[in-house]
């Protein structure tokens, strides 16, 4: 699968990742499930670089920035901004699906 974007894990992001692959293996004791979500994280995140605009914005979050979007990896969501200056994927968060994402900090980028 050929890449058009890169992408950038922000601060934020990566926090949610390490938690929650943490809590995943130290919690759950269970390496070979947070293997396996980092495993369907990146394959999640080739597909964003690929085709950016195939995953749906993030309106039903109440996120009315059409340049925000959202892409399922299993239980947990990505929510990702598409800065098309650059040709990159900013990844702003990495939430358990049943988060109440209208309520969750998304701070763009830039910010």
């Amino acid at each position: 699968m050929q890449s058009n974007f890169s992408y950038k894990l922000t601060p934020l992001a990566l926090q949610d990742i390490d938690d929650t692959l943490a809590y995943i293996s130290d919690k759950l004791a269970n390496a070979k499930a947070a293997a396996d979500l980092l495993d369907a994280l990146e394959h999640t995140l080739e597909q964003i670089c690929s085709y950016p605009y195939a995953f749906p914005d993030c309106s039903l979050f109440l996120i009315t920035d059409s340049s925000i979007r959202h892409a399922p990896v299993n239980n947990y969501l990505i929510v990702y901004e598409i800065d098309e200056e650059v040709q990159q994927i900013n990844v702003l968060r990495f939430r358990f699906a049943r988060t109440d994402m209208a309520n969750t900090p998304i701070k763009k980028s830039n910010q």
